[in-house]
């Protein structure tokens, strides 16, 4: 996303804030064979992609770093969910799915989140959400960012969060295996796409609709 000095970074910022013994734990717990080494390269890697950084429209350097990347990811043993780019085809994930399973990634998945659709929009294309489920992966939804309006304030992202809970039912609708939300207590104090969070005191409710669709479809 675009960076500006008008708005924060969270990518950029959220391992110099985590308490290290934390961090480990949490590792630990993932499975992680060696959590402070493990830290360590997710630092490195952080300071490498900040100063390699991919805009969404620059498709050619997205295309040269992100084969190495898949690689490494198919590589960790991990289970691996990778989200489509705004600017590419359901089709072409297909090709994701195949540099995985080349590195060995058995537990795979892949993310809808919107498609650029001229300026400061994203549009959900549900007839390519239906050929990436094709695809044979299972699929998540970002039901969150996928009501983005890139640059739509101006110096920062704006969205359409009211839209969130129509979008995600139509994808649980459409047979997705997973949803994807952001939510804060205070969308607003939000440090990142507090233009798209939910409020958490939605979410129960939003949780239980979609339960609802779901058990519709299984009858």
């Amino acid at each position: 996303e675009a960076e500006s000095d008008h708005c924060e970074v969270g990518t950029g910022v959220w391992l110099d804030q985590f308490d290290t013994d934390v961090a480990v734990t949490h590792l630990e717990q993932l499975g992680y064979g060696d959590p402070a080494g493990s830290l360590t390269r997710l630092r490195d890697l952080r300071t490498s992609l900040r100063y390699q950084h991919l805009p969404a429209t620059n498709r050619e350097r997205f295309d040269t770093l992100a084969p190495r990347l898949i690689a490494a990811a198919a590589a960790t043993g991990k289970p691996v969910n990778v989200k489509k780019g705004q600017f590419m085809s359901p089709e072409e994930m297909r090709n994701v799915l195949t540099k995985l399973a080349e590195g060995g990634c058995t537990q795979r998945m892949l993310t809808e989140r919107g498609t650029f659709f001229g300026y400061n929009r994203l549009v959900t294309d549900f007839i390519g959400l239906g050929d990436m489920m094709a695809l044979g992966a299972p699929v998540c939804f970002d039901a969150t960012h996928s009501t983005q309006l890139p640059g739509g304030a101006g110096t920062a992202t704006s969205g359409r969060p009211d839209r969130c809970a129509m979008l995600a039912r139509a994808a649980v609708a459409a047979g997705v295996q997973a949803i994807f939300l952001e939510c804060h207590p205070e969308p607003a104090k939000s440090k990142s796409d507090a233009g798209t969070v939910q409020p958490l005191a939605e979410i129960p409710a939003l949780l239980k609709s979609l339960k609802a669709v779901r058990d519709a479809l299984a009858v």
